[in-house]
Protein backbone atom coordinates (compact mmCIF):
# COMPACT_ATOMS: atom_id res chain seq x y z
CA UNK A 1 0.00 0.00 0.00
CA UNK A 2 1.24 3.57 -1.17
CA UNK A 3 1.62 5.75 1.70
CA UNK A 4 0.76 9.19 1.44
CA UNK A 5 3.41 11.92 2.02
CA UNK A 6 1.20 13.89 4.76
CA UNK A 7 -0.09 11.46 7.05
CA UNK A 8 -0.57 11.40 11.21
CA UNK A 9 0.41 9.36 13.25
CA UNK A 10 -1.40 8.68 16.57
CA UNK A 11 0.19 7.24 19.47
CA UNK A 12 -1.24 6.04 22.16
CA UNK A 13 0.75 5.28 25.82
CA UNK A 14 -0.62 2.10 28.41
CA UNK A 15 0.82 0.12 30.87
CA UNK A 16 1.41 -3.24 29.54
CA UNK A 17 -0.85 -5.37 32.08
CA UNK A 18 -4.05 -3.19 30.73
CA UNK A 19 -5.98 -6.06 29.45
CA UNK A 20 -9.63 -5.83 26.95
CA UNK A 21 -11.78 -8.26 28.59
CA UNK A 22 -10.46 -10.78 30.62
CA UNK A 23 -7.15 -11.71 29.19
CA UNK A 24 -6.50 -10.09 25.99
CA UNK A 25 -3.61 -7.21 26.11
CA UNK A 26 -5.01 -4.03 24.98
CA UNK A 27 -2.03 -3.61 22.84
CA UNK A 28 -3.25 -6.78 20.75
CA UNK A 29 -6.68 -5.15 20.73
CA UNK A 30 -5.34 -2.28 19.20
CA UNK A 31 -3.11 -3.88 16.68
CA UNK A 32 -5.65 -5.97 15.50
CA UNK A 33 -8.60 -3.87 14.97
CA UNK A 34 -6.05 -1.12 13.21
CA UNK A 35 -5.05 -4.17 10.67
CA UNK A 36 -9.06 -4.57 10.59
CA UNK A 37 -9.52 -1.65 9.36
CA UNK A 38 -6.82 -1.67 7.07
CA UNK A 39 -4.70 1.16 8.46
CA UNK A 40 -1.58 2.04 6.72
CA UNK A 41 0.78 0.83 9.86
CA UNK A 42 0.60 0.13 13.15
CA UNK A 43 3.71 -0.52 15.65
CA UNK A 44 3.67 -2.05 19.31
CA UNK A 45 6.72 -0.42 20.78
CA UNK A 46 7.44 -2.13 24.66
CA UNK A 47 9.67 0.45 26.87
CA UNK A 48 11.77 0.05 29.42
CA UNK A 49 10.50 2.42 31.88
CA UNK A 50 7.91 5.91 32.11
CA UNK A 51 5.97 7.90 34.98
CA UNK A 52 2.45 9.30 34.11
CA UNK A 53 -0.51 10.47 36.77
CA UNK A 54 -0.66 7.70 38.67
CA UNK A 55 3.05 7.93 39.85
CA UNK A 56 2.82 11.20 40.30
CA UNK A 57 -0.30 11.38 42.31
CA UNK A 58 0.07 11.56 46.38
CA UNK A 59 3.73 11.52 46.20
CA UNK A 60 6.71 14.31 47.03
CA UNK A 61 9.12 12.59 44.34
CA UNK A 62 8.66 11.26 40.92
CA UNK A 63 9.22 7.40 40.82
CA UNK A 64 9.42 5.23 37.51
CA UNK A 65 6.18 3.00 37.33
CA UNK A 66 6.96 -0.59 38.05
CA UNK A 67 5.03 -1.63 35.21
CA UNK A 68 6.26 -1.99 31.79
CA UNK A 69 4.65 1.09 29.14
CA UNK A 70 4.18 0.37 25.93
CA UNK A 71 3.44 2.66 23.07
CA UNK A 72 1.41 1.70 19.84
CA UNK A 73 1.75 3.88 16.88
CA UNK A 74 -0.52 3.91 14.23
CA UNK A 75 -0.13 6.03 10.86
CA UNK A 76 -2.00 6.81 8.20
CA UNK A 77 -4.54 10.01 6.06
CA UNK A 78 -6.11 11.79 8.78
CA UNK A 79 -9.52 10.72 7.36
CA UNK A 80 -8.47 6.92 8.67
CA UNK A 81 -7.11 8.13 11.80
CA UNK A 82 -10.51 10.35 12.66
CA UNK A 83 -12.65 7.19 11.96
CA UNK A 84 -9.92 4.75 14.08
CA UNK A 85 -10.01 7.45 17.39
CA UNK A 86 -13.03 6.87 18.61
CA UNK A 87 -12.91 2.43 18.28
CA UNK A 88 -9.03 3.18 20.06
CA UNK A 89 -11.23 5.39 22.77
CA UNK A 90 -13.80 2.60 23.16
CA UNK A 91 -10.91 -0.16 23.58
CA UNK A 92 -8.85 1.96 26.55
CA UNK A 93 -11.99 2.79 28.42
CA UNK A 94 -10.71 5.37 30.37
CA UNK A 95 -7.45 4.32 30.70
CA UNK A 96 -3.67 5.74 28.87
CA UNK A 97 -3.46 8.81 26.97
CA UNK A 98 -3.30 9.65 23.07
CA UNK A 99 -1.39 11.89 21.45
CA UNK A 100 -1.45 13.02 17.75
CA UNK A 101 0.87 14.41 15.63
CA UNK A 102 1.22 15.67 11.78
CA UNK A 103 4.19 13.70 9.53
CA UNK A 104 5.32 13.83 6.48
CA UNK A 105 6.21 10.51 4.83
CA UNK A 106 9.93 11.09 3.29
CA UNK A 107 10.51 7.38 2.24
CA UNK A 108 8.80 4.06 1.85
CA UNK A 109 10.30 0.92 1.22
CA UNK A 110 8.57 -1.82 -1.58
CA UNK A 111 7.04 -4.84 0.00
CA UNK A 112 8.99 -7.85 -0.03
CA UNK A 113 8.18 -10.07 -2.22
CA UNK A 114 6.56 -13.59 -1.30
Amino acid sequence: MKVPRSVQVLRIYIGASYHHGSTVPVFETLITRARMMKMAGATILKCHKGYGPAEIAGSSDYRMSTEAPIIVEIVDTPENIATFVPVAKEILHNRGLMTLHEAQVIHQGAAPEL
